[in-house]
């Protein structure tokens, strides 16, 4: 997995990053220097929603290469396309425009 994504922590402006990993319920975020429980705001795309996915997030992990966050309760329509992504047949990378 290899997604692009922006970043905000407190009164920082945006910064983009990866995210290596992506599960309904966090990521792993490829940023390092978080330290654990930094709150964030986290923006990315996926191909089964036309709107970004704006979630609040919580490091939980942190190393040299990047952290893992969890996502704060995600609304029923990002649920539902985060799941359908991660069902997907993986019949081709993924391709960012």
């Amino acid at each position: 997995m290899d997604l692009d994504a922006i970043l905000t922590v407190g009164d920082d402006a945006p910064e983009p990053c990866r995210l290596e990993t992506l599960a309904i319920g966090g990521a792993y975020l490829i940023r390092p220097g978080l330290p654990l429980r930094t709150r964030g705001q986290l923006w990315f795309r996926v191909p089964t929603r036309e709107e970004p996915i704006a979630v609040a997030v919580t490091v939980v992990g942190s190393d040299d290469h990047g952290a893992a966050i969890v996502f704060d309760p995600l609304d029923a329509d990002q649920i539902w396309a985060l799941r359908r992504f991660l069902t997907r047949p993986q019949t081709a990378p993924i391709t960012h425009a």
